[in-house]
């Protein structure tokens, strides 16, 4: 059975002060919540976790073409992405 979806702004209501910025479209229907990029499906929002080995941030692009609705991610603004991002005060406290 498929995840019920909710408008990506309940997301971001819901983490409260976590988010410094966000750009697109907040109404955009998300599914589920993933860090993995090679877990995103269609609706999907991918949380780029900056770690300490790998930046989340290099998989975004693998995000949104595997269906990723929007992206959460710390550190500068992306341009040009083709969906909704949020950037986060951290990427490790929006989990």
């Amino acid at each position: 059975m498929a995840p019920h979806p909710r408008p990506l702004l309940r997301y971001m209501q819901a983490c409260g002060d976590l988010f410094d910025d966000c750009d697109g479209d907040m109404a955009v229907p998300i599914t589920d919540v993933v860090s993995d990029s090679r877990q995103v499906a269609a609706g999907s929002l991918f949380v780029a976790i900056r770690g300490e080995q790998l930046d989340g941030r290099e998989f975004i692009a693998d995000a949104v073409e595997r269906g990723a609705a929007a992206v959460v991610h710390s550190g500068d603004p992306i341009p040009g992405l083709p969906v909704p991002s949020i950037r986060a005060v951290s990427s490790t406290g929006t989990m």
